[in-house]
């Protein structure tokens, strides 16, 4: 995944997380939850919409102290409905 490397925490991580444009502003709403509830600061911002309209980005600096919190808040943005893909 990491072309042999490992990961030293804590660690910087840049999401982008796709959704469907059509859950805004509930799936921002989530997102933001989501933050909060794993005390991260860092503002939510909109990337791309797709050339159809039918998908929008978000991108999210997040710090991650080590491997467990890494999978927990990825996994906690798989779960909001609305959300196609966490990168």
């Amino acid at each position: 995944m990491f072309e042999g490397k490992t990961l030293e925490y804590p660690v910087d991580w840049h999401y982008r997380i796709i959704t469907e444009n059509a859950a805004h502003p509930e799936v921002v709403r989530r997102i933001r939850q989501v933050l909060e509830e794993f005390k991260v600061a860092n503002p939510l911002n909109i990337g791309n919409e797709s050339a159809g309209g039918k998908y929008v980005s978000y991108l999210v600096t997040v710090t991650f102290p080590d491997r467990k919190f890494m999978e927990d808040i990825s996994a906690a943005f798989n779960a909001i409905p609305g959300v196609k893909m966490v990168l």
